[in-house]
């Protein structure tokens, strides 16, 4: 699922849907809001995405939206593609 910003969501004037319990890096389960999204990536309006938001600075792409698109990770050459197919 995608991860947002606190501050994205009243920016945007999100409204919360359901609440699920999730956890984060600490492991601790904590109730979330749902929000739905949509995204603008690579060209291609992606959405309606269920995200929760946390008090984080960037957003995180959930599985919820880059099985959208094919992915190439080269760890070698430290590059990252993202094609619509």
């Amino acid at each position: 699922m995608c991860v947002i910003p606190d501050r994205l969501v009243n920016r945007l004037q999100l409204r919360p849907y359901r609440t699920i319990t999730a956890r984060g890096y600490d492991r601790i389960p904590t109730p979330r809001d749902v929000y739905v999204i949509q995204l603008d990536l690579e060209g291609q309006r992606i959405g309606p995405l269920d995200a929760i938001a946390t008090p984080r600075e960037d957003l995180l792409l959930g599985r919820n939206a880059l099985n959208h698109f094919v992915i190439t990770l080269d760890g070698k050459n430290l590059t990252f593609e993202l094609k619509d197919p």
